[in-house]
């Protein structure tokens, strides 16, 4: 990034100006408590050096219209990387995280080292970035700790970010990959511009990440919001009702044949099986919303087939049993692309940057 001194005020201007612009001065002022005055001090060196640009006035205001502030997606460069098993999803994002570059590569996971020793050589490929993130399926501490790291196979206590950190020089970031994607749809998806969001996946399995008051849930140990974990009314529990192989599962008990997952979802004698599955997802919803009291809750994964490209049946299940006089959260539901992961690790790294001044 440019070598522009950023102190706390400085950074909480450009994170403003990130996750809300184009924002008028009046309005970043007004965010953050800062007379008109002491804001135009902070932005002009952020202008002058390519951080921060005006951008042109709203055609839509009456008299003279203020000048939107936004930034320069092209100020910095950022890598954010989606581990799996055996291979990563690789985004290259700019500061604003628009996505100028991804791959899908093999990568040795066996260990913690050689995870690390791979990612140095994806990094060595790209022009230095000013930061890099990675998402893995492990609990991720603030300080990058890693915990219930067995689909890597690893043991846990280690510290990927700080073993990338010390090879490449560069800050990193890591988190659990639900969170990652969380915190990309917070900044710039569905949940861009609100305070309290959630979003679920489910498919392979069932995922959670919940944004209270503007901050991402992290909990002990990195573990908050797995709600795979919770149960039915009827003491199933979701993870096991709502992945793409127990709803497989279920409907071939019914038709009495092995089918697939989308076969299911196409076989009329399974649609009691299927209906089930749909009604679970409902009180998944519903659990989500009592837990975190979100605005909008984004379900997403590679099993949202399932719903058939409609909410009426979720919204009809958490409205039978919403006791408060409170409104239910909005619904939206969206395709899973695994990209999303990864620049979802990219963003990580540019709230590291903006936020820690790394």
């Amino acid at each position: 990034m440019h070598p522009i001194p950023m102190d706390p005020t400085t950074r909480s201007v450009a994170l403003a100006v990130l996750r809300y612009g184009p924002i008028s001065r009046a309005e970043v002022a007004r965010m953050l408590g800062l007379s008109s005055g002491s804001l135009t001090r902070i932005t002009k060196p952020l202008i002058e050096q390519g951080l921060l640009e005006q951008g042109p006035p709203s055609a839509l205001e009456i008299g003279r219209p203020p000048v939107p502030l936004r930034i320069v997606d092209e100020a910095a460069q950022f890598l954010g990387v989606k581990i799996v098993p055996g291979h990563a999803w690789v985004v290259q994002t700019g500061l604003a995280g628009q996505v100028r570059h991804s791959e899908e590569i093999g990568l040795d996971t066996d260990t913690l080292e050689s995870t690390a020793q791979g990612l140095v050589e994806v990094i060595a490929r790209f022009p230095t970035p000013a930061g890099v993130g990675v998402c893995l399926p492990a609990s991720v501490e603030p300080d990058g700790v890693l915990h219930a790291t067995r689909m890597l196979g690893w043991p846990g206590g280690g510290n990927l970010a700080g073993r990338i950190s010390a090879l490449t020089g560069l800050p990193c970031a890591t988190a659990n990959d639900i969170d990652g994607l969380t915190l990309y749809h917070h900044w710039f998806g569905a949940g861009r511009g609100l305070t309290d969001f959630v979003v679920v996946t489910f498919g392979l399995g069932v995922g959670c990440g919940a944004v209270v008051d503007d901050n991402l849930l992290l909990g002990c140990q990195g573990a908050a919001a797995i709600l795979g974990r919770l149960w039915l009314p009827d003491g199933r529990i979701f993870g096991d009702v709502l992945s793409e192989s127990a709803v497989a599962a279920a409907a071939s008990e019914a038709v009495g044949r092995r089918l697939g997952f989308r076969e299911a979802l196409a076989e009329p004698r399974a649609a009691g099986a299927v209906d089930d599955a749909v009604r679970a997802m409902g009180h998944l919803a519903a659990a989500a919303a009592i837990a975190f009291a979100p605005a909008r809750i984004l379900l997403t994964g590679e099993g949202i087939d399932l719903l058939g490209g409609s909410l009426d049946a979720v919204r009809e299940v958490m409205a039978e049993d919403w006791r408060e006089d409170l409104n239910l959260p909005d619904l939206a539901l969206q395709p899973l692309d695994f990209r999303d992961f990864a620049r979802g690790a990219a963003v990580a790294a540019i709230r590291l940057r903006l936020t820690s001044g790394a």
